[in-house]
């Protein structure tokens, strides 16, 4: 195949929207579908090596999966390599626990199925993970791996029509499975291949189908292509269901581009788009970790002014250095895979990885106060995942044996202190725990969450239902009720999340939608909980655990971190002033409720702060396993408080 500069330009358009969306998402809301550009290219050119190989009865499988391994591996494993030393070095113990599996998993193409069984991409927690982005190089191996095998296949049995229609229909049929598996398995529809495949496909079809197109066609349906492209950059963000049909519009735009073919574009073939697209596959290594560095060492707003040039710096010279290197493609059997050079670097990062996991994250070179500092940010609730869900039914669960006799209610910040609400109970008292909590749920009844144009219900459904449940069936037992109030109101605090602060992700079913925080939405919102309160207050002895600090930052890494640096004296804090303001109206809201509906409020700054600070340790232990949840650790130290609720109803 001759060298396609419009594909060239491509590459380049994709790799700088991934970039600017990585370092700051203000900047291009949905840079994100970089990815899908790629993957479109991606297929366009696989499918011409195979077919081409096919026509000249020369393809080889096996010679196909060492070309691709020549072209990604090499850049891949000495990333990982990299990151290896570094995190040797200045990481954690419990970063590189995590970072280990991860290594491993992105070394033998399966970092996919990690990312998603941990949590979405674009959860917060994902900016803590070195290697987050080779989710994508997974999909697209495994695409290589099953596609060439596919088309050997039906070039057997087919003919060339039939054949072309076959990939055709399946990339249809692909479009229909990933609008259906994003609407019900949105994280699984995001990170596996059979949601993604169809994007691959596409670009088979470009290749299969190509235009004839007279010179002033070429450039509208170029022009087209890129401005759908760079439609979906500027117009869409992650708030958007993704993959599902939105997708349709990177992905058809980068068809159009392909399909118009165009060597003398200005969109394109411009020197530095050129020169860009030739170093995409190494910018886009290089670019996340530098993402994760910035927010590791919390080095502020302007890192991306000086992460983004070392991204492309750093991209150069991987793709001058180490994708420069040729490596012999000749199939001689099976051991002339086993011994290629590519695929012993991934071997030995692979390893490399598994020892970092094995030995929990290097623990034997760190002194035991940094083991036991780093190692509270897995000190939680070890039902945490099976009973912490953020959409869909919730789990229910039961702590202890016996009756209900306790209900903990709200967010992640009930679910946070379940336990130690159970270690509370008086030892001869033979009643369970139910865990009514729900992560990132206002407690508002018909709260909804706007996704992609769609409703969801789950948050709302859930406050509905649990309320008539328990008038029915658990009238009289107690509730205990935390909550981040002051999230959904304000948005959220921490350093990485700034650019989420103006939006405004709730609204509330039967009141007039509002678009942006204000008194309107504050009022709407605290309105909501204190209706919702009340009603359990009527029914049901309701405790209210007074707000948690946040800290704004990871305290566990950044309490390590310091540690690492022989700082022994640092804290993390905020000001007792700073955890007033920020919770001056639930704390007003929480007074109101006390007054008019009896509710019981319990106290959480005596236990975290003094006159100055609310801190995120006590002792050098980290209370938090991470800025603002409650460890095991430093939700019992709150267990006076529940024991409250359990003496006062049952004991009395």
């Amino acid at each position: 195949m001759n060298f396609r500069y419009d594909i060239n330009g491509l590459r380049a358009i994709a790799v700088v929207g991934v970039v600017l969306y990585h370092f700051n998402a203000s900047w291009l809301a949905g840079g994100f579908a970089g990815v899908d550009v790629f993957f479109v290219i991606s297929g366009f050119l696989m499918t011409g090596v195979v077919v081409k190989g096919l026509e000249g009865v020369s393809f080889s499988i096996l010679g196909f999966y060492k070309a691709r391994a020549n072209r990604i591996i090499p850049a891949l494993a000495f990333l990982c390599f990299c990151v290896f030393v570094f995190g040797w070095f200045c990481l954690t113990p419990v970063d590189n626990r995590l970072l280990g599996q991860h290594l491993a998993s992105s070394a033998t193409f399966l970092s996919n199925f990690i990312y998603l069984r941990e949590s979405g991409y674009f959860d917060p927690s994902s900016h803590g993970k070195w290697l987050l982005h080779t989710w994508s190089l997974s999909a697209e191996w495994q695409f290589y791996i099953i596609y060439p095998v596919a088309l050997v296949f039906l070039n057997k049995f087919l003919q060339l029509e039939n054949f072309k229609k076959v990939i055709l229909l399946s990339a249809v049929l692909g479009f229909m499975i990933c609008v259906v598996g994003t609407h019900y398995k949105p994280a699984h529809a995001y990170f596996l291949l059979p949601t993604r495949a169809w994007e691959m496909l596409l670009g088979g079809v470009a290749y299969l189908y190509p235009w004839s197109l007279k010179a002033a066609y070429k450039k509208a349906v170029e022009l087209v292509g890129v401005s759908l492209i760079l439609f979906s950059y500027v117009f869409f963000s992650e708030e958007f269901s993704w993959p599902g049909y939105w997708s349709l519009v990177p992905v058809l735009g980068t068809f159009l581009v392909i399909q118009s073919n165009r060597t003398d574009s200005i969109f394109t073939n411009n020197y530095v788009f050129q020169k860009i697209g030739g170093w995409s596959y190494s910018v886009y290594l290089w670019h996340w970790p530098l993402v994760v560095l910035g927010g590791y060492y919390s080095l502020g707003p302007q890192w991306p002014l000086l992460g983004i040039p070392l991204s492309f710096l750093f991209g150069y010279l991987s793709f001058r250095y180490i994708e420069g290197i040729r490596y012999d493609s000749k199939v001689e059997g099976w051991m002339s895979i086993i011994q290629h050079p590519p695929f012993i670097y991934s071997f030995v990062a692979f390893f490399l990885g598994v020892f970092m996991y094995l030995s929990d994250g290097l623990v034997f070179k760190y002194p035991q106060s940094i083991q036991i500092v780093s190692l509270e940010a897995t000190n939680k609730n070890p039902r945490y995942k099976e009973c912490q869900v953020s959409t869909g039914t919730v789990p229910e669960c039961v702590y202890g044996e016996g009756e209900v006799g306790l209900i903990v209610l709200g967010d992640s910040h009930a679910g946070a202190v379940v336990r130690s609400v159970e270690n509370a109970k008086p030892e001869h008292l033979e009643r369970g725990v139910l865990d009514w909590t729900m992560s990132g749920c206002p407690t508002v009844s018909g709260v909804y969450q706007e996704k992609s144009g769609a409703h969801d219900y789950s948050c709302g459904e859930f406050v509905s239902s649990r309320f008539e449940v328990l008038k029915q069936e658990y009238k009289g037992v107690p509730v205990v009720y935390s909550s981040r109030v002051a999230a959904y109101i304000d948005g959220p605090n921490e350093q990485h999340l700034r650019h989420k602060v103006g939006e405004v992700r709730y609204q509330v079913d039967g009141h007039e939608v509002v678009f942006s925080r204000g008194a309107q939405y504050q009022e709407l919102i605290l309105g909501g909980v204190y209706e919702a309160l009340c009603e359990v207050a009527e029914s049901n002895p309701l405790y209210i655990v007074k707000p948690i600090p946040t800290l704004r930052v990871n305290v566990p890494k950044t309490m390590a971190r310091e540690l690492l640096s022989s700082n022994e004296n640092f804290r993390v804090k905020v000001s007792k002033s700073y955890y007033s303001d920020r919770n001056a109206d639930v704390l007003e809201l929480y007074q109101r409720l006390a007054v008019n509906c009896g509710v019981k409020l319990l106290e959480v700054d005596k236990y975290f702060c003094d006159e100055r600070y609310c801190y995120g340790d006590v002792a050098g232990r980290p209370i938090y396993f991470d800025d603002n949840h409650l460890s095991v650790y430093g939700a019992d130290l709150l267990i006076p408080e529940f024991r409250r609720a359990w003496l006062s109803e049952w004991l009395e």
